[in-house]
């Protein structure tokens, strides 16, 4: 756990936890202690636990897609929403970690809210809550920094027991709702209920499609030069995993079930939300809908949520929340950096633990994927705390555009030798000062 920041004893007092204190202290640059925060995963997962793979939800309810760590834009989108002020249910389609650079804050946040309202908030399984892709793209280095590797592994276990799906009734029709999409081993509802969810995604041809299919889109239809009414299935290129689905296959499945549409995540659009056609373009009302909620992931894209009630279906589109420090005067923990404020005071000693770590790391001989990567170069050595304030990331729009990269791989990226060769130095002067205070001490 990241060294010299303030800890706060999270306890839920007559049931609830404290949100406004949640967030007050998170963006002092605050955690968690390992115990409560121990409490709080326990909590949510038991809770989860007792959830079937497929939720049924109605009434009025508002939706969010991914937000990849983002939380700034969560908060400023939960605040706009006026969250929990009124009678509605929240599903979040997952994928709340990776890649942003506050994924711990925006889950424990949203398991906090699940843990208040477990049958109002409802929290999906998204496919980069797995494993595979958090030891990748972030999550986990992130999570080990801030808490310890227990704690990620308990994170593990709670993404392991989230739900897959939603059946939404509404009085326009009913609506599915997952990560990614449907599967060709998805005929009813009834065989949903029949997936061991707790496990990896390629565990289970079903869980994975769950997580990772995608609609087809007219480009690939042409690049294939295939009708549109004759698509159920194809192979999903573009992720190397997982399938496409078309128009066919989609009737099929709606028709087998009674929906009359999808909402799904998984996939970043310009405006936060796209309607999908499937190529049919005498459909009236589109049978898919996709919902991404974080702003500025891929260049100026804008973030979405959907609001559905008895009046319809609302869009609302956010663009990157730049006002925030205004409103909140943050000072997070940057996860991506993995450095505190704390920590800057004294950097000597923050670039000597660093590289002790980094060099044990690049000397073993089965290097892993998950060993700590740290970008010195984004490291601020002089920071003001007024004016710091959280930059947007640009990274690929998919989860396959962009391998991750070992430590090796990003040291060379990162063109480090002289920073390593100075650091290194210092770690030596600094190693050698201890030995020659012990022997004199």
């Amino acid at each position: 756990m990241t060294d010299g920041l303030s800890e706060l004893e999270f306890v839920p007092v007559n049931g609830k936890y404290d949100m406004a204190k949640l967030k007050s202290h998170f963006m002092k640059g605050g955690v968690l202690t390992i115990s409560s925060l121990t409490a709080l995963l326990d909590k949510t997962t038991r809770i989860l636990d007792i959830e079937h793979n497929l939720i049924d939800i109605s009434g009025d309810t508002v939706v969010w897609g991914d937000f990849h760590g983002q939380y700034f834009d969560l908060l400023n989108q939960l605040d706009k929403c006026f969250l929990m002020e009124r009678d509605h249910t929240y599903v979040f389609l997952g994928d709340y970690v990776d890649r942003g650079e506050y994924s711990c804050e925006v889950l424990i946040t949203l398991i906090a809210m699940k843990c208040n309202n477990p049958n109002k908030v409802i929290l999906l399984r998204g496919n980069h809550e797995s494993r595979t892709m958090t030891q990748n793209y972030g999550f986990k280095t992130e999570c080990i920094w801030k808490y310890s590797l227990d704690i990620y592994n308990k994170c593990i276990t709670l993404f392991d027991s989230l739900p897959l799906a939603c059946k939404y009734t509404t009085s326009l029709g009913n609506f599915f709702l997952c990560h990614g999409g449907i599967s060709p081993n998805l005929v009813v509802l009834d065989d949903l209920n029949l997936i061991d969810r707790h496990v990896e995604p390629t565990s289970n041809a079903l869980l994975l499609d769950l997580l990772w299919a995608d609609p087809i889109t007219q480009d690939e239809l042409d690049s294939k030069q295939i009708d549109w009414n004759t698509v159920d299935f194809i192979e999903n290129t573009g992720r190397h995993c997982s399938v496409f689905y078309g128009f066919k296959a989609v009737d099929k499945f709606f028709k087998k079930n009674g929906f009359i549409g999808m909402l799904r995540g998984h996939q970043c659009f310009h405006n936060g939300f796209e309607s999908h056609d499937f190529g049919n373009e005498e459909i009236e009302t589109p049978l898919c809908f996709t919902i991404f909620s974080a702003p500025m992931y891929s260049k100026s894209n804008r973030g979405a949520s959907v609001e559905i009630s008895e009046g319809g279906m609302n869009v609302a589109k956010y663009a990157f929340a730049k006002d925030i420090k205004k409103k909140y005067n943050p000072v997070l923990v940057n996860g991506i950096t993995c450095g505190t404020l704390e920590l800057f005071k004294d950097l000597k000693a923050f670039v000597t633990k660093f590289l002790e770590y980094a060099f044990t790391a690049l000397d073993a001989e089965d290097l892993e994927m998950e060993d700590i990567q740290v970008d010195l170069d984004d490291i601020q050595v002089e920071i003001d705390v007024d004016e710091a304030e959280p930059e947007p990331l640009e990274p690929p729009k998919t989860d396959e555009e962009e391998p991750p990269a070992t430590p090796k791989m990003a040291m060379k990226k990162m063109g480090m030798k002289t920073a390593m060769a100075k650091g290194k130095k210092m770690m030596s002067a600094s190693i050698a000062s201890a030995h020659a205070a012990s022997a004199g001490g």
